[in-house]
């Protein structure tokens, strides 16, 4: 997904639980992606084919959850609403 020069962006360090050595790739994705261009940056970036089951944890710089349910069906909540403004 291309965006403006504008855009703020978000960072994300995404890995693979159980792996040794640790697999992971930073994203920087800007803040208007979608969950749709999150999963196809991801994707990408582990040259992967969309040919498995996965799973999703958002936690903090911790290890701590980083979102709670509430919270993901928050954003997924403001997501539906900015899509409709289109």
């Amino acid at each position: 997904m291309d965006a403006p020069a504008n855009i703020p962006g978000i960072e994300l360090r995404i890995s693979i639980a159980g792996t040794d050595p640790l697999i992971w790739r930073q994203l920087i994705l800007p803040a208007i992606a979608t969950v749709a261009d999150f999963h196809s940056a991801v994707q990408r970036a582990f040259e992967w084919e969309d040919r498995h089951l996965h799973g999703v944890r958002a936690v903090d710089r911790a290890g701590q959850p980083g979102l709670t349910d509430s919270g993901i069906k928050f954003l997924l909540e403001v997501q539906r609403r900015m899509g409709d403004r289109k």
